[in-house]
């Protein structure tokens, strides 16, 4: 698991804020669709980054 995903541990997932239904995502502390859609949006972000790094060189 990424270490920056968020993570509660309420039983209800701390983006959208259903309720964790399966084992993994109470082990997670995150549903598994905002885990995916967090992750992403971090490589979209990475990737963007490098990019722009790129074309600086």
């Amino acid at each position: 698991m990424h270490p920056d995903i968020p993570k509660g541990r309420t039983g209800y997932c701390p983006v959208c804020g259903r309720r964790l239904k399966t084992k993994a995502s109470q082990r997670d502390g995150i549903g598994p669709t905002c885990k995916a859609n967090w992750l992403r949006r971090r490589t979209d972000v990475g990737a963007q980054l490098q990019l722009e790094l790129k074309g600086r060189g």
